[in-house]
Formats: structure tokens, sequence, C-alpha cells
């Protein structure tokens, strides 16, 4: 590689979790395109340049040799229940397969569909603010933003509710292998290869009951799929299963939280929501902007490409910063400010093109109802704690949790 500018930052670092936005920041200015040797990525940060690779196809979405090839070659033949539970997951494939795969699964986010779970989210968001009113703490990200999307997604799937928790640590243990840590990638594979090797062997007995008993839910519709050969191979039944349980409560876990705490840190959007929770739309939206819950994809380059005067060169790993993207300078007025009023708010949080967020519209609808209930609810919220800890993965942008006192 002739010029290759090489970022001077550690992306894993305390002060990295802490505030991640000064660095992008500095990347932004000085080094928009540059490799970083820590996590063996080309990092890309401005917005054009994030806006465009998402759309672009010379870059492929297929990295999980990248992931399985950076383990020790005597500790990736331990690690293929992990490959396989991943193999042809949607947002590891490109077309034709994503495009087979994703017109399947699309089937799950259709408006209607989303809609109708309206009120089941109301209804058990409602359960779970009782709850938390009587226990007396409210701990906002395992009392509500955690247990509500697992909820949801699991009452679209027609997963057992009792299970919905055992789903989530199997899927955090996978999730993190997969992200940026300074805890060794070895490690961290053993521990997301338990649990797929658990997940499998559950979601082999599910899918058997299945079989044997259709029902009306979309496990079934899946399972059919499956059985029909052509539509869903076995291994895509699973890894794309785990994938949308994982997508749909990982992100908007994230995005309650964190919207919460950027309300209660500026307290004239907070009482501004609380006056018209009508606003909740464009909450979400600039939560989803301000504090991105997903803060960047990974790529792999197909051919030799130019960004920002930089040539990446082909068969190069790439990272799409989707939140540094979000708080450019070069196209959001005021991007530091977060403004719950902010209108033209075309972020990228939910990526781009056609690998674009499935599940977007219902992560939204969760958002919505959260923060417009929430403000209702509890009007004099504020936070318990000003110091607050973030979940030791950067790539999923999300606290480990989040105190509050009902006033």
């Amino acid at each position: 590689m002739s010029h290759q500018p090489q970022s001077p930052f550690d992306l894993t670092s305390a002060e990295f979790l802490r505030d991640p936005y000064p660095i992008y920041a500095s990347l932004r200015r000085d080094l928009p395109v540059c490799w970083d040797n820590r996590l063996g990525y080309w990092f890309v940060t401005r917005y054009a340049d994030v806006h465009a690779l998402l759309r672009d196809h010379r870059l492929s979405s297929n990295s999980l040799g990248d992931w399985i090839g950076r383990l020790p070659t005597a500790e990736q033949p331990a690690a293929q229940p992990l490959r396989e539970i991943l193999t042809n997951r949607i947002v590891l494939t490109d077309s034709p397969d994503h495009r087979r795969i994703r017109s399947l699964m699309q089937l799950a986010f259709t408006p209607r569909r989303v809609e109708l779970m309206r009120q089941v989210i109301q209804t058990y968001l409602d359960e779970l603010l009782h709850k938390a009113e009587s226990a007396g703490n409210v701990e906002l990200i395992s009392q509500v933003a955690d247990p509500l999307p697992a909820h949801v997604i699991a009452s679209m799937l027609g997963l057992p509710p009792e299970d919905h928790h055992r789903f989530k640590n199997w899927t955090d243990e996978i999730y993190s292998f997969m992200g940026v840590s300074a805890e060794p990638l070895t490690q961290r594979a053993r521990r997301a290869t338990e649990a797929a090797k658990q997940l499998r062997e559950y979601l082999a007995a599910l899918f058997a009951q299945i079989r044997a008993r259709p029902r009306d839910d979309l496990l079934s519709g899946m399972v059919a799929a499956e059985e029909e050969g052509a539509k869903l191979s076995q291994t895509e039944l699973f890894s794309n299963v785990v994938g949308m349980i994982n997508a749909a409560h990982e992100t908007t876990t994230n995005l309650i939280g964190n919207t919460i705490l950027n309300l209660l840190r500026n307290p004239d959007q907070w009482q501004a929501l609380v006056a018209d929770p009508s606003l909740a739309e464009s909450t979400v939206e600039e939560g989803l902007r301000y504090e991105s819950p997903i803060q960047v994809v990974a790529r792999r380059t197909l051919e030799p490409i130019e960004v920002a005067g930089i040539t990446v060169p082909a068969n190069q790993p790439i990272a799409l910063g989707l939140a540094s993207a979000n708080r450019d300078e070069g196209f959001f007025s005021n991007p530091e400010r977060f403004d719950i009023r902010r209108t033209d708010n075309k972020h990228v949080a939910f990526g781009g093109g056609q690998h674009f967020c499935l599940g977007a519209a219902l992560g939204r609808l969760e958002g919505q109802i959260a923060l417009a209930t929430i403000s209702r609810r509890w009007p004099k919220l504020q936070l318990a704690d000003s110091q607050v800890q973030w979940r030791p993965f950067p790539v999923f942008r999300g606290l480990a949790a989040l105190r509050l006192s009902l006033q």
C-alpha cells in the first residue's frame, strides 16, 4: 500500500467508551479515511463518504470470514458452531443470497404487521412501568428498555415468553465476538461458541415442535420456507432467527436508554417532550442521530476504491462510522446539540442501500411509544446518578444501567 494514513487512537479505551465523539471529530477533520492497526480496519468517518459507501456495490457485506480468520489457526475448528450460527445471516450476505433471504424476512416487518404490534407494545410497556414504580427505584435498562423489545420480537416470532432472557444472554455473547473490545478475541470466541451450541440445541427442539404442530406465527412461516428447500437452508434458518432476535432487541434497547439519558441531560428538551408528547417521533430520530445505537458497520472492498483522496486497496476490511457521520458538521447544522425539534434529519443510524435495517419501522414505533408514555407518566423524571456506565463494546453504543428518580 502506498499512502496509508494511520489512526493514532485506541477505539477500545475507557476514554473512548465514555465519549467517542471528540475522537470522531478529530478523525473527520484530519484523517477522514485511515487505517486502524488495533482493529485491523480502514475507518471512514465523514457523512458524505459513509452515505455513498453504504450504497456502493464495490463493497461486500460478507465479513464473517474476517472475524473467524482473526482467530489463531488452532482455535478455528472449535469455533465451527459459531461460524454456522452466523453463516448467511442477512447482514453478512451479498445478493443474490441477500435478496432471497431478505424477501422472506421482510414479511415480518410489513407496515401492517408492525402496526398490529402497537397494542402489544403499549400494554407491555404499561406493565413494565407499573412494576418499576412499585419497586420504588427505577433502573431503566433492566426494568424497561431491555425487556420491552425482547418481549415484542418474541411475540412476533412466537417464542416462549419465559425464555426471552436466555435468548438475550446467548445472542449477547455471539455479538460480543463480532464487536470491538479490549478483551482478547479468543476468549470472546470461546464464550460465543458455547452460546451458539446451546442456542442451536434449543432452536432445533423448538423447530421440531413447530414441524409437528405448525402455528400461525413468523417462526412457523420460516420453518415452512426451510422445508421447501429453495427459499431458506437449515443453516440460514438458524442464523437469521438468531440475527432477527438480536438486531430487534439490541438496537431498540440502546435507542430508548440513550435517548432518555440525553433528554434528561438536556432538561429543556425533556420539558419540551413532556409538554408535547407528539414530539416523540422527532425525538426518536434525534436520538438515533445523536447517540447512534450501532456505531459502525463492517464491509470489505471488492476492488480498489478511492475515498476522500485515499485509495483503499481491494480485499480490505473497512468500517463505516455511522455515529461519526451523524455528528458531521459538514452535513448537520450544530450537530453537537441534542435538538428534538430538528428537521430534515437524514441520519444513517439504520444504514442504507440494500442493507437498510429491516426492523427500522418496528424500532421507531417502540421508541416513539416508550418516549411518549414515559414523558406522560413520569413528567418529573431525573437522573439519579450523573455518572453512567457504557457497555464495553463500542460497535453497539448502549448503557449498562440508567438509574432514575421519579421525584
